[in-house]
């Protein structure tokens, strides 16, 4: 379990594991106030952290993809 840090410059919580933990306020901002400049940052290392889960933590092979690709063309 993270400690928590009093500190309003800190936007999440890293772990010990990688994962990250959002405060309950940036959560309630990122509801209230949707995708702003405000938000964006949690808003995209959220979105990170939901596609890590749903591929298992392994590492995207796109560049290499894109880089198979442009040698077929």
């Amino acid at each position: 379990m993270p400690v928590l840090q009093n500190d309003i410059q800190t936007e999440h919580l890293d772990n010990t594991m990688g994962q990250i933990f959002f405060k309950g306020t940036d959560i309630i901002a990122m509801t209230q106030l949707g995708i702003t400049d405000k938000t964006l940052n949690n808003w995209s290392k959220m979105h990170r952290q939901l596609i890590d889960h749903l591929l298992d933590y392994q590492p995207l092979q796109s560049r290499l993809l894109w880089q198979q690709q442009q040698r077929y063309q």
